[in-house]
């Protein structure tokens, strides 16, 4: 089972070693954060809070494969939305500096997440803007729902040390407990966005329903609070390329096409 639990929690998407990641106080855009081809014409932005940074492993791996410039644009507990966060200020001004940053320099696609709920409508607005701005693809990224009882990982821990069953540190992963609902009913009303599912693969079908599983293939699925271990959205990295590919947003099949890196061919 990896990574043990001592570094469970500290473990972060490379990404925050850059400092390209912006802290709750802070409100500084972080500028210059540029993953995959950096002098590619199709340059990507990931845009969102921490949750979508979890999967960043995946999504520089993609950028490689696809010839992306990935230009990351996170910050903790901030959605990318026209909506003002209730008591975080900070939010809402990072928020207006991105969307000046974005409106001088639009990319060809834009790739969010978030946990923030009930603000369908907002994130539709925020989402038909960037398609304003020439914005190709917006991607919603499914959300990883905070578990039921909180991180099963302490549980897991445990049972290894005492040789019990893992089946029992499976959890609840209710839907309504992320920002998923609001996220596809954005996509439902804007031409040019789709919300790309990413559940069957974090918790699929099993004996243990609708209960979901603590470790799958000897990788631990969660880190900190509602946050995927880092090692868990690598291994998301072709179920997600596949399915940015079948949203027309991808050119390649991970599994047909290219296995990895730059322009590498099978």
């Amino acid at each position: 089972m990896t990574p043990p639990l001592s570094d469970l929690y500290a473990l972060q998407p490379s990404y925050y070693d850059d400092g390209c990641h912006v802290g709750r106080a802070r409100t500084t855009l972080r500028e210059g954060c540029v993953y995959g081809d950096p002098t590619s014409a199709t340059e990507v932005a990931m845009v969102g809070d921490s949750k979508i940074g979890r999967l960043f492993p995946a999504l520089e791996e993609i950028a490689l494969r696809e010839g992306w410039a990935l230009r990351a644009y996170t910050k903790s507990a901030c959605a990318f939305v026209d909506e003002p966060t209730p008591g975080y200020e900070a939010c809402d001004d990072y928020n207006a500096a991105l969307a000046e940053h974005l409106a001088a320099d639009p990319p060809q696609i834009v790739l969010t997440g978030a946990m923030r709920r009930d603000v369908g409508d907002g994130y539709a607005r925020t989402w038909q803007w960037l398609r304003g701005l020439g914005v190709a693809h917006v991607v919603g990224l499914w959300d990883s729902p905070a578990p039921t009882g909180g991180s099963p990982a302490g549980c897991v821990a445990e049972a290894l040390e005492e040789g019990a069953d893992l089946t029992t540190c499976a959890v609840p992963l209710p839907e309504a407990a992320s920002g998923n609902p609001s996220m596809r009913a954005g996509a439902r009303e804007v031409e040019g966005a789709s919300f790309v599912d990413l559940r069957d693969w974090v918790c699929p079908p099993s004996e243990l329903n609708p209960l979901c599983a603590p470790v799958i293939g000897r990788v631990q699925l969660y880190g900190s609070g509602s946050h995927l271990s880092p090692l868990y959205g690598q291994t998301l990295t072709d179920p997600i390329h596949q399915r940015l590919h079948e949203a027309g947003v991808a050119a390649y099949r991970p599994s047909v096409d290219r296995v990895s890196g730059p322009h590498r061919q099978p």
